[in-house]
């Protein structure tokens, strides 16, 4: 702690000062009084939580929380006012001493007279508090043993240095501290918001260690009501401060742990943490002994839909309809919970194709609900591909058509091509460029298709190439296959190894795929056999019209049907990748992303992250 030098006027000006009921005595010094300090540092937080340099800092966020608590302080702060403890005085620190057990073993020597070889300190006006929270280094310690609210064994120890030093820095004989507990926790309170207040807004790590320390004083507050415990826990989740709501949850008296509310916070910890199951059976001890609590029958349903026991789920918030007829939106949950529980069920049928759609809530959001998406990054990891049902503009999508038709005509005549790979009888891969129609984020950064990837791959998935398959009339069947070799194997029939997805192929037809047009066949669940593994599996045929895409991984069997029409058949091959992977077998021909240097101006920011590929030295795509 630095060192404050007074002169003997300073001494004068900070003579004794007592609280009384009748209220603060007259002093020079308002800004160590309680009121001063409380306007204080509450200015100071909130400057803190409003600074943009300080967004995301940890400084920031403590001041933020800090002042949705602000009442607990000043409750405490300012019960001060009906103490006779004395607030203000000259205070005795030692800016010589770093262990605890030590400043107070010399303030009890000086407040007995007894000899000390410790250099007196220096004379500073504040806050007896002050004192006692930078001697004892937490104001959380020593509230714990101070208030009733957490059960400890009370130190005659701490009770007797506590008094000694009141005695010695107020001059007011104090011999038991614990019959004024609160006036003493409300000094100390008051002492660290002054240290808070004095703290250079440079001190990074000193402002974070004091911030903490009130943040502690405050949950510490929060449970002396069951409701204010309570609002802090819920607030903490919604934060994402689970360490902090864990320890208020497990310090909170026993009495309220099968209480409904209770319980409902601890299953969203418990789902939180990803322990679900805990989640489940926290609920269940308490419906045992609260069967009609629909906060217990909310509560447990989340993490059942979070294990995909949709109906189980779907029966508890219908048993809260019951409850309580008016929870209209639980019933609209519900319907939810029935619909997803469908969707699961069709996709392990034999012959039917994984698939889900956004419903209306979803399509005003513009995204999918985090059940859903929960389950289509499931549904996709499980079988390896999934179609994705109504997502596209149909404008867009015919905007592409008839850009692709015109650009590429040439192509639909010739038999081969120098620039276009051959992949079976009349078949093309011809590269796109991301240009007119192509270029637009409703196609490339299609918000439902962006947050699967997200999910599967990460947030720093890129488009590693953007391909169109094109069949031909009268072109045949091409034969199963795959369109990578198993990634971190010895041999190209070892079956593929259990990994996160690397590659995931989107394909978005241009015209609707049909039983004469035809499609791509696939076999969900290949993508984790071999190609002879895979010979043993049933096929799946996606009829998919214009406006919907499915969703390959790189190693799914598959193989696209012939075209039985006069017209030709484009479907779109857009690959989100791992940023470190390169197909370096589909693509001799030319670049798999072609993004000419004036389209690559005119993408937004928000979405230029998706073709960093194209900013890599050596990378052979045209930019």
């Amino acid at each position: 702690m630095e060192e404050y030098k007074h002169t003997a006027t300073d001494r004068q000006a900070v003579a004794p000062v007592s609280v009384g009921k009748s209220g603060l005595s007259a002093s020079p010094r308002t800004d160590v009084q309680p009121e001063g300090i409380l306007h204080d540092c509450h200015k100071h937080l909130s400057s803190l939580a409003s600074k943009r340099e300080l967004k995301g800092s940890k400084r920031r966020r403590y001041a933020r929380a800090l002042l949705t608590r602000w009442y607990l302080l000043e409750r405490l702060v300012n019960e001060l006012s009906d103490s006779a403890l004395p607030v203000v005085n000259t205070t005795w620190l030692s800016s010589g001493i770093s262990d605890p057990q030590s400043r107070w073993e010399t303030l009890s020597n000086l407040a007995s007279g007894s000899p000390t070889d410790t250099p007196i300190p220096s004379i500073l006006a504040a806050p007896v508090g002050y004192g006692l929270h930078r001697v004892n280094g937490s104001a959380f310690k020593l509230l714990a043993e101070l208030l009733e609210t957490v059960q400890v064994p009370r130190s005659q120890a701490l009770a007797a240095d506590l008094g000694n030093y009141l005695e010695a820095s107020c001059g007011v004989p104090y011999t038991d501290v614990f019959e004024n507990h609160r006036a003493v926790a409300g000094a100390v309170t008051c002492g660290l918001l002054y240290d808070i207040k004095r703290t250079p807004i440079n001190s990074e790590n000193r402002m974070f260690r004091r911030l903490a320390d009130l943040l502690d004083v405050c949950d510490l507050l929060s449970l002396e009501r069951t409701e204010t415990l309570l609002r802090h826990v819920e607030e903490y989740l919604d934060d994402g401060w689970y360490r902090r709501a864990r320890r208020l949850l497990k310090t909170s008296a026993a009495d309220t742990a099968t209480m409904p509310s209770v319980s409902k916070c601890v299953a969203r910890l418990e789902c939180a943490d990803g322990s679900t199951t805990a989640a489940i059976e926290a609920c269940q001890a308490a419906l045992v002994l609260s069967p009609e609590s629909s906060t217990l029958h909310t509560a447990i349903a989340t993490p059942l839909a979070i294990q995909r026991r949709y109906r189980e789920a779907a029966e508890h918030l219908q048993e809260v309809v019951r409850l309580e007829p008016d929870a209209a939106h639980v019933s609209v949950d519900s319907e939810r919970l029935q619909s997803l529980n469908d969707t699961l069920s069709c996709s392990h049928l034999p012959g039917q194709m994984p698939e889900i759609m956004p419903d209306g809530m979803e399509r005003d959001a513009g995204r999918f609900h985090p059940l859903k998406l929960s389950l289509a990054c499931y549904l996709f990891r499980k079988h390896g591909t999934l179609l994705i049902k109504d997502v596209f503009d149909q404008s867009l999508i015919e905007a592409c058509r008839v850009q692709f038709m015109q650009r590429y005509a040439d192509y639909f005549g010739k038999r081969n091509h120098r620039d276009a790979l051959q992949i079976g009888s009349r078949r093309f891969q011809i590269g796109v460029s991301l240009d007119g129609a192509f270029n637009d984020p409703g196609f490339y950064g299609n918000p439902y298709v962006l947050q699967i990837m997200h999910e599967l791959i990460g947030r720093k998935v890129i488009i590693g190439s953007t391909v169109c398959a094109t069949s031909l009339p009268g072109s045949r069947d091409q034969h199963m296959h795959k369109d990578h070799r198993a990634l971190f194997t010895q041999d190209a029939d070892d079956p593929p190894m259990d990994i996160p997805p690397v590659a995931v192929t989107t394909m978005i037809p241009l015209v609707p795929l049909d039983e004469q047009v035809g499609t791509t066949i696939v076999k969900k669940g290949s993508h984790r056999l071999s190609r002879k593994q895979s010979a043993e599996l049933g096929e799946q045929v996606p009829l998919v019209s214009t406006g919907s895409c499915f969703l390959m991984d790189l190693a799914l069997s598959h193989k696209g049907q012939g075209n039985k029409t006069d017209s030709v058949r484009p479907i779109i091959n857009m690959v989100y990748q791992q940023h470190w992977f390169a197909d370096n077998k589909n693509f001799k021909l030319h670049p798999p992303l072609h993004v000419p240097a004036e389209e690559y101006d005119k993408i937004p920011g928000r979405y230029k992250s998706l073709f960093s590929w194209a900013d890599q030295p050596f990378a052979r795509v045209n930019c």
